[in-house]
């Protein structure tokens, strides 16, 4: 579940990173425990936090035929979620085929997240690896698309 997490500082400014690979929506209930257990324990701090990994919960429910709760319970009260600088961009990363061979794109749901809490501010959020990179196969470089995002802390 949680991956690892430490304190870190840049430029003088401390703040806590954690990286966590959720269960699959297959399991909502082990998913939806795994989300509390997080927010309870390895985020849970007065300073800033960042926050990333493969949530396995869908930012739209609409875009999943499983959807679990998790994704609302991490951002409602505690975390902002960096992909919100891009306004309606539906920013999906999931997931291509196991074999990375499909012509087309079957990224149709937003699970990999980066998330901060506090002082952290997102600048910019985008994906990568969302375009075919061969003409051959394989087509994509993983199942997933990355997400890269500008952030700031406090004074900077």
């Amino acid at each position: 579940m949680a991956g690892p997490t430490s304190t870190r500082a840049l430029n003088g400014t401390s703040f806590r990173f954690a990286t966590t690979h959720l269960e699959v929506e297959d399991f909502p209930a082990v998913q939806e425990a795994q989300a509390k257990e997080f927010l309870a324990g390895p985020v849970h701090t007065g300073g800033p936090v960042i926050a990333v990994g493969d949530f396995n919960s869908a930012a739209d429910p609409a875009t999943t035929t499983k959807p679990t709760t998790t994704y609302a319970d991490l951002t409602k009260s505690w975390f902002k979620d960096a992909w919100d600088v891009n306004g309606g961009d539906p920013g999906v990363s999931c997931c291509q085929n196991g074999t990375l061979t499909n012509p087309t794109s079957e990224l149709q749901t937003r699970i990999d997240l980066v998330l901060t809490h506090g002082s952290v501010k997102a600048q910019s959020a985008h994906l990568v690896g969302n375009t075919p990179f061969s003409s051959t196969p394989p087509l994509w470089p993983s199942d997933h698309a990355g997400l890269v995002a500008t952030l700031t802390l406090p004074g900077r």
